[in-house]
């Protein structure tokens, strides 16, 4: 019984991570991106080259990556948890399949977003 529960519980906090981590991860990385043209414009520190793109591309595109990673995970959660079948009332089911449904496609949405996000840095310069 107790694993049971236990599993029931890591169910549910794994579907409201997969339910709110597509906008948390897009507003951390909207964050980190709004920091990163500040300290561009105000300091030195992202003055270098690596791999051909300089360091605040580098760095745009490195978070971009691992934040599109995270969302895609989120997304498939969603997915896992769509298919999974519960021994729970059928209410409390109903609600979580709605959970995984609406957040797959919110997921994709951020997704979008956060690729919307990367484009400009590479398209404009940071400072004006």
């Amino acid at each position: 019984m107790v694993i049971r529960c236990y599993r029931l519980q890591t169910v549910v906090c794994s579907l409201w991570f997969a339910f709110v981590g597509g906008a948390a991860i897009w507003f951390f990385q909207f964050a980190i991106f709004y920091s990163l043209a500040e300290i561009r414009c105000n300091s030195t520190v992202l003055n270098f080259t690596f791999l051909g793109l300089s360091g605040v591309h580098f760095i745009a595109l490195l978070v971009g990556l691992i934040f599109m990673a995270l969302v895609l995970y989120a997304t498939f959660v969603s997915y896992r948890y769509r298919h999974l079948s519960s021994q729970v009332a059928r209410d409390v089911e109903e609600r979580r399949i709605f959970m995984a449904r609406a957040s797959i496609y919110m997921n994709w949405l951020y997704l979008l977003a956060i690729i919307a996000t990367i484009v400009p840095v590479f398209l404009l310069p940071p400072c004006y």
